[in-house]
Order: C-alpha cells, then sequence, then structure tokens
C-alpha cells in the first residue's frame, strides 16, 4: 500500500438490501432529494451513531449537510426534514435487525481502481456492532457484506 492510502474495511449492506427491508423509511429519504444520499454520508460520516448524537451536533450536522447541500440545490428545510426521516430510518432498522445503521462518504476519485464498494451516490451503508457476531447480526447475515477497499490523503 502507498503512502498515503490507507484500507478500509466495513460490514455494509447495500441499498437494494435496506430498500427491501425498510422500504416506505428508504423512500421518504429518497423524495428529499434525488441527491440525498451524497448529502448524507458526506454531513454524517463523523458519527458512529446517529441516533445518539447530541442536540449541538446534530445542528452542525444540519449546518454541514446545508452547505453541501446547496450543490443539490436544497435548501435549509430540506436538511431538518432529511434529518428526521434519516432518524426514523436509522430508528427502523436497529428494530428490525439490532443493528446500527451509519453512513459514510466514499469518493471514486479518490479511492483505487481496484475498489469494488457498493455506494448510493457516495453513500456507503455501513453497519455498527457487527464485528463480533451478536445474535441479531447471525439472524441478519444475509443482508450484508463485508467490503475493503482504499483511500488517499
Amino acid at each position: 500500500m502507498g503512502m498515503g492510502t490507507w484500507g478500509l474495511s466495513e460490514y455494509t449492506i447495500s441499498r437494494k438490501k435496506l430498500h427491501e427491508l425498510l422500504p416506505e423509511q428508504v423512500e421518504e429519504v429518497e423524495a428529499i432529494d434525488p441527491s440525498i444520499w451524497s448529502v448524507v454520508a458526506r454531513s454524517l460520516e463523523v458519527y458512529t451513531d446517529p441516533l445518539h448524537i447530541t442536540e449541538d451536533d446534530e445542528a452542525d450536522v444540519i449546518k454541514d449537510m446545508h452547505y453541501i447541500a446547496e450543490d443539490y440545490d436544497m435548501v435549509e428545510a430540506d436538511c431538518w426534514q432529511a434529518m428526521k426521516k434519516l432518524k426514523n430510518l436509522c430508528h427502523d432498522f436497529n428494530m428490525v435487525t439490532g443493528l446500527v445503521l451509519n453512513f459514510m462518504y466514499y469518493d471514486e476519485d479518490m479511492g483505487d481502481r481496484y475498489d469494488e464498494v457498493d455506494h448510493t451516490n457516495g453513500c456507503v451503508f455501513m453497519l455498527e456492532n457487527v464485528t463480533q457476531l451478536t445474535p441479531e447480526a447471525r439472524q441478519c447475515r444475509h443482508l450484508f457484506n463485508k467490503q475493503h477497499w482504499t483511500c488517499s490523503g
């Protein structure tokens, strides 16, 4: 691995499988804007559990989300709505699977040409609490993949 490059490895769920599991919740988020997943991933990727961020952190996320969303002609109200819908999605995902849904941004231009990262507009749907397969994770094993890729910086 070259200097300035590091490997990443995460358990993930595809947007397709997430939609199969919670179609209404996914569609509610996507109804805000077709590019919403890119905005979500870039603004929430520093948090390991979107359900348990503080009010101050949530306000910072909304500011970040709005700054990023301007590229997609989204207004601040869309960002507040997106955050509410994301919390619902994360909550319902946790209730159905017992796992935590998290988001990370993957930039194809910064990765390696051999990366095969399943993402939606740059959003990788990551799963927390999976490393040591809990009983809940064992029951849902057919839903997720462990992926490996590189980043440069």
